[in-house]
């Protein structure tokens, strides 16, 4: 079907233009239905229609967060394009697919299930830890409904760290040639950083992982996506879910800074340092591309992020931990 995209070449400078969209296949059922489709000819994505989420509240803000993290921040994002029908009425978005040709995206969880069948002890270990932690943490929160949902909230450090080190150590139990394992770490942790700015309130072990390529078995980090879950209903907003864990954002700030410094540090300080700058440029793209409820939610979590990694790194510099 013949179909307007909306995207963006800056934070500034938007283009609009008319394709033919078509249908490569589906990814998912019920609710999360995502088609795969083909656009501009050669380019493909995941198609995701805004009648499958509140008002297309969701999209909006997927496209918001695209922009921020691409062009402000300078993440590595994937691109979202706005889909709008021939009589101009917004219909979804369009994620860019993050794998090229010759490519796979392996999300963590399969890489767990990997490494898991190969049964080496010291792996093991490490996810009884964490098996064990779950149990431990469990706290039981409602959801709207009534419906009880026990999740894991830690507030120790070193279960905190436990939580973080799932992704780094799995990757030592690989056969990810030492530097591109450094490189994919560093990724990781900035994938963090930038989850706790936006609010992202939902990064569990199926929406990150690895890219490999199939011929070269070349392995990076891969693109971000899936970065518009800044609520769980039902879990306090000050929440952030990381695999599988409820960690508290200051707490999280605090653990990064210091026991990763060495990852999180050269991430954090431009951002702290630079923090007027990127709001008003953030603000400027939330009054360009958001409705004005939508900027009601997404700016105050925002300008409180960003306000408590600065309150946190200031504290540090000034009092650095021996």
């Amino acid at each position: 079907m013949d179909v307007k995209l909306k995207y963006y070449l800056n934070e500034e400078t938007c283009e609009n233009k008319t394709t033919s969209m078509e249908i490569v296949g589906n990814v998912g059922v019920g609710k999360n239905e995502t088609q795969k489709v083909s656009y501009f000819g050669s380019e493909t994505g995941f198609y995701k229609n805004s009648s499958l989420n509140t008002s297309g509240m969701l999209d909006d803000l997927e496209f918001f967060l695209s922009i921020v993290g691409k062009h402000i921040l300078d993440f590595d994002i994937a691109e979202t394009l706005k889909v709008y029908d021939t009589d101009d009425n917004a219909i979804g978005i369009i994620s860019k697919n993050v794998a090229k040709e010759n490519e796979n995206l392996v999300m963590f969880s399969e890489v767990t299930n990997a490494i898991v069948k190969n049964k080496n002890p010291e792996i093991e270990i490490l996810y009884n830890q964490v098996i064990e932690m779950r149990k431990r943490t469990g706290q039981t929160f409602y959801h709207s409904n009534g419906q009880p949902e026990v999740r894991p909230v830690l507030e120790d450090e070193k279960d905190i760290m436990l939580a973080i080190n799932m992704f780094p150590l799995s990757l030592d139990y690989t056969n990810i040639n030492e530097n591109e394992k450094e490189q994919i770490k560093k990724d990781y942790f900035k994938m963090i950083v930038f989850d706790l700015l936006i609010n992202q309130a939902d990064r569990n072990n199926s929406n990150y992982g690895i890219i490999r390529n199939t011929k070269t078995q070349e392995t990076r980090f891969s693109t971000l996506f899936d970065n518009s879950t800044i609520h769980i209903p039902g879990i306090p907003e000050n929440y952030y879910n990381l695999n599988g864990c409820l960690i508290d954002r200051k707490q999280m700030i605090i653990c990064l800074l210091d026991n990763y410094p060495e990852y999180v540090s050269d991430i954090i300080n431009p951002i702290v340092d630079n923090q007027e700058s990127i709001l008003s440029r953030t603000e400027k793209v939330a009054t360009s591309v958001l409705t004005p409820k939508e900027q009601g939610w997404i700016m105050p979590l925002f300008r409180n992020n960003l306000e408590t990694m600065k309150e946190v790194t200031l504290e540090k510099r000034n009092h650095p931990k021996v």
